[in-house]
């Protein structure tokens, strides 16, 4: 069972009126990117995280560049523990590496900030950019943010999942299987800090459940839409079920009479689905739930819906809104659920129900994008 974690390179957006060396337009001056006859010179700050054997490669790598363009220095920036912490408090301070070692999840908060660059342009400009046997080109749309390329892709690792057989015999838990995804595995891991560590298993047997459904379902948007949420109702148990349920079974009445779903009819229904689940759940914003992905998403179909952005982008938007909604929850006091009685405990871990309400969102939009 193994899952992928993406790993990226970012460029620093630098305040022009702070570097001399940077124009207005946030692009490196000649006098810091290349001399009168083209050649590449200059010195940048790299940061990255990993064990000793990783720092070794990239000092490897550096002394490569280095030689290949002489007028260049690389300084780096190795930061083993605590990596997104200590380069958030270096963008507060003004001193932010130049060029970042990262993960899919930090990027979008970074972006939505105007802290990184648009690397739109270089990506156009840059063939080598699209050689896939010099980058992850197949993962290029995991790092974009509103439709600009933020960052390049240098490889992805390999998780392995271990588990202790004795103490699954003991809880009564059935063994992990080889169906077990990584979006699964991930959802148990974060409800096992504050929860039962069942939520990633809890929403894929309610998900099968629904693809089960809609086998049967011969009828139209809306009846698809009920047999899903009576799925789920159903099969997933506990709170999580009904809320789901609810959810979908409020889209079902929104689309009924549609033979197609347009961007304001998804608008509609996601607005409907939250003011239901609010009302029934007695949960707002900033109580460390699900509405905390799931409001955000759709405030974003919303606007969207009102500037007159095409269906498919406005998903993508939605999701990204919606991981940042999941992400902030991080620094969230749970208010609802057993969670609540953890108080400060609480605190520093992302929501499981939010972080599942963000995977559908952006499983949505890659549904749409994959059309």
């Amino acid at each position: 069972m193994t899952g992928l974690m993406c790993a990226s390179i970012v460029g620093c957006e630098k305040e022009s009126q702070n570097d001399p060396d940077v124009s207005e337009n946030g692009n490196i001056s000649e006098s810091e990117g290349a001399s009168g006859n083209g050649e590449l010179k200059g010195e940048i700050t790299f940061s990255t995280w990993g064990s000793l054997d990783e720092k070794k490669v990239n000092e490897e790598v550096i002394r490569a560049f280095e030689e290949k363009y002489p007028g260049t220095k690389i300084n780096l920036e190795f930061i083993p523990e605590k990596y997104r912490e200590k380069i958030d408090t270096m963008f507060l301070g003004g001193n932010a590496p130049d060029v970042i070692y990262g993960h899919p999840h930090y990027f979008a908060a970074w972006a939505e900030q105007g802290l990184i660059m648009d690397l739109s342009e270089r990506f156009e400009a840059e063939s080598d950019f699209y050689m896939s046997d010099k980058f992850a080109t197949n993962m290029y749309d995991s790092f974009k943010y509103e439709g600009k390329s933020i960052a390049t892709i240098n490889g992805h690792d390999t998780f392995l999942l271990y588990y202790n057989k004795d103490l699954f015999d003991k809880a009564g838990v059935e063994y992990p299987t080889d169906e077990w995804t990584w979006d699964e595995s991930y959802l148990c891991e974060l409800d096992s800090v504050v929860g039962d560590g069942d939520h990633g298993v809890t929403m894929t047997r309610g998900w099968r459940a629904a693809k089960e459904a809609l086998v049967d379902c011969n009828g139209v948007i809306s009846e698809k839409f009920a047999a899903m949420g009576q799925a789920m109702m159903v099969n997933m148990g506990g709170a999580i079920g009904p809320i789901f349920g609810m959810l979908f079974k409020t889209f079902a009445k929104e689309t009924e009479g549609k033979k197609t779903l347009n961007l304001a009819t998804s608008a509609l229904m996601f607005h409907e689905g939250l003011r239901k689940v609010k009302m029934t759940a007695d949960v707002k914003e900033g109580q460390k739930t699900l509405v905390d992905a799931l409001s955000p998403a759709v405030n974003s179909l919303a606007e969207s819906s009102a500037n007159g952005i095409d269906l498919k982008q406005a998903f993508e938007i939605a999701a990204e809104c919606a991981e940042r909604g999941a992400q902030a929850t991080v620094d969230m006091m749970a208010k609802k659920g057993r969670t609540r009685f953890l108080k400060e405990k609480s605190l520093g871990y992302r929501d499981a129900g939010a972080s599942s309400m963000a995977i559908i969102i952006r499983s949505m939009s890659d549904f749409l994008n994959n059309m």
